[in-house]
């Protein structure tokens, strides 16, 4: 009696290893992501603090220095902020296309497992005919009347 084998295995496995390096990517991607929202947030807080220190400042009476420093901290954070922004977009754009492409292969993966059930359902229907097939051979021949003449 033969064995079952998916006719696909190779290609299963293919897409498989396929799945875990996305997977992995997604995973990386991710963190990223989290990283740059941390540096986000620490933006936000420093401009926040910066423009509370601003405002402290200005009841006490600031300089031409003091208002021209703070104009500069001011304008770089912000650019930091945009740089920032940027990325996160950028990065969130990466993490989509990875995750529609895991989707993608998660669905391949799915169609090459119901096409092994059916090639396996086969399989079992195919052995359960031979095996009815060697029994009725087995069972005819026992029983086949003898011919005049012959002993069996």
């Amino acid at each position: 009696m033969r064995k079952f084998e998916f006719r696909l295995k190779s290609l299963q496995k293919a897409k498989l290893t396929q799945e875990k390096e996305l997977k992995r990517d997604l995973a990386q991607i991710e963190s990223r992501l989290e990283i740059q929202q941390r540096e986000l947030l620490a933006l936000e807080d420093a401009k926040a603090s910066l423009t509370n220190q601003w405002q402290a400042d200005m009841a006490k009476g600031l300089g031409a220095a003091a208002v021209r420093q703070f104009s500069i901290s001011f304008d770089r954070l912000s650019e930091l902020r945009d740089i920032t922004i940027a990325e996160i977009d950028k990065i969130e754009a990466e993490k989509e296309a990875c995750r529609q492409r895991l989707v993608a292969l998660m669905s391949d993966l799915k169609g090459l497992e119901t096409l092994e059930n059916e090639q396996f359902e086969s399989y079992l229907k195919e052995t359960a005919r031979e095996s009815e097939l060697e029994i009725g051979d087995f069972v005819s021949f026992r029983h086949k009347p003898a011919a005049p003449g012959r002993v069996i």
